[in-house]
């Protein structure tokens, strides 16, 4: 189970039950939108663009794509993916 926050970034529930921190790239972060594709990555919107992590929970390896790949503004509310494979993102710019 993994739970957004709007201020203090991603956390997930660990073994014992208890909530631990997400990635340190993810800390501080609000969360507006998580996602997980078939082969185990997640796809996390943020105000910092939009977030790839893989790996396993607690060794993940994270990747933004914000404004240098072309998201304007850097934060993405949520990626909808249609039929033809096509991702779109929807963030404060529309």
């Amino acid at each position: 189970v993994w739970v957004g926050t709007q201020a203090a970034g991603l956390f997930r529930r660990g073994a014992d039950g208890r909530f631990v921190p997400g990635p340190a790239a993810l800390r501080g972060r609000p969360i507006f939108r998580m996602s997980e594709e078939p082969d185990g990555t997640r796809w996390v919107g943020t105000s910092g663009g939009l977030a790839r992590l893989r790996g396993s929970p607690g060794a993940e390896q994270v990747a933004f794509l914000g404004p240098r790949h072309g998201i304007p503004g850097g934060t993405v509310y949520q990626a909808l993916e249609d039929g033809r494979g096509t991702v779109w993102l929807t963030g404060p710019w529309g």
